[in-house]
């Protein structure tokens, strides 16, 4: 796991949306939040609730905590969003999309009656300038970071597979290598998140799934499984393989669409239990989930001590 984690730090050269999904991600992203630093604690959620039925329910209390979120103006990110601000958290949501992120937190305000909430405009995962000068922001915002859900992700490449600013597949760079940047950036403001006891990182996903360990509670991509997914001979997640890969524009076909996303996903996972492992945390994987239309999700819960 340490050399992949390397390999990140050798391409970055850096020091009404489905319920079922919604629910469960908002259940375990505030479960781990205020549960102690050596019982991470997985709370599953019945389908027909949504994230704020779980806080009211449940009794979830964030008051005082701060939580930064990229993708929170949709989807499984939105469903996490309202639930934390539902808790009483404040929110600082990363937005990509200016207008759609003003119009989520204007949503998630007149739900929940949570005014404690700021928009970081202009942020792309894209571009990894862009996401140190945002980590910046995210710094000066909150010095004790409790919480950071790195939600945001891209599935299928822009046409014509562009390549990022950066040299790197798009889907591959938006969905993993931006986020690990940000995460990395932020580590000083998330050991001081809680208390002192050290934050949290929620790493979502989607694809990640199929390789789950009932032994060790935690997903293991295998190599081979998720090369073969992406349409790539086995070992293709290794570091010099796999920066080859990235560095060239998605291939066409395959089960997954036009991009890298299943490698990227992959990547979070790994990258999880390494990022736990290195500064003293626990890492912990949620089940996954599914929608009526198909859509799953899959999450890794880190902290930080």
């Amino acid at each position: 796991m340490a050399r992949h984690t390397c390999a990140w730090r050798r391409f970055l050269n850096v020091p009404s949306m489905l319920r079922s999904i919604a629910a469960t991600l908002g259940c375990i992203a505030i479960a781990a939040t205020i549960t102690a630093a050596n019982e991470p604690r997985l709370q599953t959620c019945p389908p027909i609730m949504t994230s704020v039925d779980v806080v009211t329910s449940r009794g979830f209390d964030m008051t005082g905590k701060v939580v930064a979120m990229t993708g929170a103006d949709s989807g499984i990110g939105y469903g996490a969003a309202m639930a934390v601000a539902q808790a009483g958290a404040k929110l600082i949501m990363l937005a990509y999309d200016a207008p759609g992120a003003h119009a989520a937190a204007s949503n998630i305000t007149n739900r929940t009656g949570n005014v404690d909430i700021t928009v970081v405009d202009g942020f792309d995962l894209s571009s990894l300038d862009n996401v140190r000068q945002t980590a910046k922001k995210v710094a000066a915002l909150a010095p004790k970071l409790d919480v950071l859900v790195c939600d945001a992700g891209l599935d299928v490449a822009p046409a014509g597979h562009a390549l990022t600013v950066d040299g790197f597949e798009t889907s591959f760079q938006v969905t993993f290598l931006g986020h690990f940047l940000l995460a990395e950036l932020l580590l000083p403001n998330l050991r001081a998140g809680d208390d002192g006891n050290g934050g949290r990182v929620v790493h979502t996903g989607s694809v990640t799934s199929n390789d789950y360990n009932a032994t060790d509670s935690v997903f293991t991509p295998l190599n081979g499984t998720y090369c073969r997914s992406a349409g790539f001979d086995p070992g293709c997640l290794e570091p010099a393989q796999l920066e080859e890969i990235i560095r060239k524009p998605a291939p066409a076909g395959g089960p997954i669409g036009l991009s890298l996303a299943g490698l990227a996903h992959a990547a979070k996972t790994m990258y999880s239990r390494e990022f736990a492992a290195r500064n003293g945390g626990a890492a912990a994987a949620g089940g996954s989930s599914s929608g009526g239309g198909g859509g799953g999700g899959d999450l890794s819960l880190i902290h930080i001590s």
